[in-house]
């Protein structure tokens, strides 16, 4: 449907989408609840209306969705203003941040990771994965240069961008 179509069925000169509904309802499970419930109760309602409890439970989760969509949506955009202001520097330093902690959690994730199959092999096993003298080295994305190579567990950096700092 065209802008042109859209303002004589809604009686609207601009319409703008926030935040598509796919966008929305991937953000949490509690948001996909109240998608769920909206289309059971309108599935209810295409069986037949029995009374007018159904209509006031219908118009009730609608206005659920509604309100949680709109300040989803408006969190969203408050967001990206924010980020919008920031100066390019401020920007790239942000990104160095949730880089270095991407890098800090799939460490912790790995480190789990071998923990734990060092316990289902068993200690005493000759087929560990890892020698007890593990170093602190791990693949994952550089905190600096965003390449994907072994960075140092601690820093989040690897070789290159270390010797570069220093």
């Amino acid at each position: 449907m065209n802008k042109s179509k859209f303002a004589n069925y809604y009686h609207a000169n601009n319409i703008k989408v926030l935040i598509s509904l796919k966008d929305y309802l991937e953000s949490s499970p509690a948001r996909m609840k109240l998608w769920y419930r909206f289309t059971a109760v309108l599935t209810q309602i295409n069986e037949g209306v029995s009374d007018i409890m159904e209509i006031m439970r219908l118009r009730e989760v609608m206005e659920d969705l509604i309100t949680d969509y709109w300040t989803t949506a408006k969190k969203q955009i408050r967001l990206t203003n924010q980020w919008n202001k920031l100066t390019p520097k401020q920007q790239e330093a942000k990104r160095k941040q949730w880089a270095k902690e991407l890098a800090q959690e799939e460490n912790e994730l790995l480190t789990q990771l071998r923990k734990s199959e060092q316990k289902r092999l068993g200690k005493n096993n000759s087929l560990t994965a890892e020698p007890e003298t593990e170093s602190k080295e791990v693949k994952s994305t550089c905190a600096n240069c965003y390449e994907y190579q072994k960075v140092n567990a601690e820093t989040g950096y690897c070789r290159k961008c270390t010797k570069e700092d220093e």
